[in-house]
């Protein structure tokens, strides 16, 4: 009577088939980090665009606020210094979007809703560029970051957009702390047209053009992925 010899061969043969499988189950579970990545991308993404677009017009606007006699009228009203106030209003007067001001006291001398961007006579329109600008090329970022992944233009832009999770967070938080309390009364820029256009509308269009223009940009030869 012999005793039975195991099958080495076809016992590797069924754990190395057992490992295959397990790695084959690996690679069709979903990456958790990857998917919310472009999520994440947008929150940062979008809060930094609107910080980098509130520097650019403190740059180029802020000596122009200081010498306007409206300054020193709210200054003077408001008892404080409102640089940091003055420049947030004006980049998001720079979406379109309006001050709104009380219909009391001697701001009755005012229109109800001022824009300093397109009431200006002189170059101030040139802030009508920095919002579309500094959107696109994070929408841009965005797309680039995820270059390997896109399969089509609409996802593209779908990334692209994703700057309006942040935009819209700063933009919110932007119009709570540069709303100035005078007379009873507030001035500050108009909510609804904050979160509706400057918040969601600019970051959606323009950081979906951006990804996409990128996207083409590639399909040309000119950008490559990292």
């Amino acid at each position: 009577m012999t005793n039975a010899i195991p099958d080495s061969s076809v016992e590797a043969s069924s754990e190395n088939g057992a490992a295959s499988d397990g790695n084959e189950a690996s690679a069709d579970e979903p990456d958790a980090a990857g998917d919310l990545r472009p999520l994440f991308l947008g929150v940062v993404a979008g809060a930094l665009t609107w910080i980098v677009g509130y520097a650019l017009t403190y740059g180029l606007a802020r000596e122009s606020i200081r010498a306007d006699l409206r300054t020193d009228v709210l200054e003077s009203a408001a008892g404080e210094t409102l640089t940091a106030e003055l420049i947030a209003w004006t980049y998001l007067n720079a979406h379109g979007v309006a001050t709104e001001v009380p219909r009391r006291g001697f701001f009755r001398l005012l229109p109800a809703e001022q824009n300093v961007v397109l009431d200006g006579s002189g170059a101030e329109w040139l802030l009508l560029l920095v919002p579309p600008l500094v959107i696109a090329l994070a929408g841009a970022y965005c797309a680039y970051d995820q270059l390997e992944r896109l399969e089509s233009i609409t996802e593209a832009a779908i990334d692209g957009a994703m700057v309006a999770i942040g935009y819209l967070a700063v933009t919110i938080v932007a119009v709570l702390v540069s709303t100035v309390a005078i007379e009873g009364a507030v001035i500050r820029p108009s909510p609804l047209e904050s979160i509706l256009v400057a918040g969601i509308g600019y970051p959606i269009v323009f950081g979906a053009l951006g990804a996409v223009a990128l996207v083409r940009l590639r399909a040309r030869g000119g950008v490559r992925a990292s």
